[in-house]
């Protein structure tokens, strides 16, 4: 099915997506205006195609620090970083419903701190796409409610 394969191609761009920002700040890296319209230009094609093909979506805006400061402030940041991504996409016209936003601090840091690039790339909100089929949410309820 073209939606089915449109969904994975999508959701698998959307996972690969990074913001970056500056140290100690909610403030983007210069370069985040195309990304950020890019992403929102991937997940309304996402809900389109999951409305089309009855799929359930959701996505986590999933915010991270990198390891400079403490950790309840770097917890802190990270979040402010997310819940900052996920109002910019619902100003966007991204439905509020299908956006959740999680600051991780350094749990969620995707290289290794030994040099400073390594540190711009934990400075960064990334994405996770839940999906689950019709079908699947179909036999679900059917199973719930079979004695």
């Amino acid at each position: 099915d073209t939606d089915l394969k449109t969904l994975q191609m999508r959701k698998t761009q959307i996972e690969r997506t990074m913001l970056r920002f500056v140290s100690d700040s909610v403030q983007f890296t210069p370069d985040h205006e195309i990304a950020l319209s890019l992403l929102t230009s991937r997940l309304r094609s996402l809900l389109l195609h999951a409305g089309r093909s009855g799929s359930w979506v959701q996505i986590m805006i999933i915010g991270s620090a990198d390891s400079t400061g403490a950790e309840t402030a770097n917890r802190r940041l990270s979040q402010a970083r997310a819940d900052q991504v996920r109002s910019l996409l619902v100003a966007a016209g991204i439905p509020a419903s299908f956006l959740h936003a999680a600051g991780k601090g350094i749990q969620a840091i995707r290289a290794t701190e030994k040099t400073e690039p390594d540190k711009a790339l934990n400075r960064s909100v990334s994405f996770q796409v839940l999906l689950l089929d019709a079908q699947l949410l179909e036999g679900e309820t059917q199973d719930a409610s079979t004695p």
